[in-house]
C-alpha cells in the first residue's frame, strides 16, 4: 500500500496533505489553539478547588493534579487525534505516513483504533510542521505514490 496523505503534527497543530504526481500538497491546517496563548489565559485562582470531602482537608492541594504542561499536552493530543481519525474516515481504504516529534509520535499512533494504524505506510519521529511542500518529499518515499 502507497501513501495518499501525509499527517504532520506537532503541539501547536495538524496538517494534513495530499501527494499527488509525488508531491505533497497541503489541503489543511488544523491549528490546536491549547498550545498557544498567554499563561494568564491558561492559569487561574481554581487550582484545588475539587472538594475535600472524607480527606480530612488534604484534598485541595494543587501537586494532586497534573502540572498546566502535562494537561495542556493531553488536550493538544486528543485534538490532534480527533482530527487525525475524521479525515482518515474521509479517506477509507487509502495508505498514509505520518510524523509527529519523538515526544508525540507513539503517544498520538499508539491511541488510534487497529483500523487506522493498519493503513499506516511509514512513521517518522521527526518535527516536520513547518517544513516546505518539497522538503517534505525528501523526508517520506513518495516515489511509489500513484497519481491521483
Amino acid at each position: 500500500m502507497n501513501a495518499s496523505f501525509l499527517y504532520i503534527a506537532d503541539r501547536g497543530g495538524l496538517k494534513i496533505y495530499r501527494v499527488e504526481d509525488h508531491v505533497p500538497r497541503l489541503l489543511e491546517f488544523f491549528p490546536v489553539d491549547d498550545a498557544k496563548g498567554r499563561w494568564r489565559d491558561h492559569l487561574t485562582d481554581k487550582a484545588g478547588g475539587f472538594p475535600a470531602g472524607k480527606t480530612a482537608g488534604h484534598g485541595n492541594s494543587t501537586a494532586e493534579r497534573l502540572r498546566l504542561e502535562a494537561e495542556t499536552d493531553m488536550r493538544c493530543l486528543r485534538k490532534i487525534a480527533t482530527r487525525l481519525c475524521e479525515s482518515l474516515d474521509e479517506h477509507i481504504d487509502v495508505g498514509w505516513s505520518f510524523a509527529a516529534p519523538s515526544e508525540l509520535n507513539g503517544a498520538i499512533l499508539d491511541g488510534l483504533p487497529d483500523r487506522y494504524r493498519s493503513r499506516l505506510v511509514q512513521s517518522l519521529r521527526a518535527d516536520l510542521l513547518n517544513t516546505t511542500e518539497d522538503e517534505l518529499a525528501t523526508h517520506f518515499d513518495l516515489h511509489a505514490v500513484p497519481n491521483h
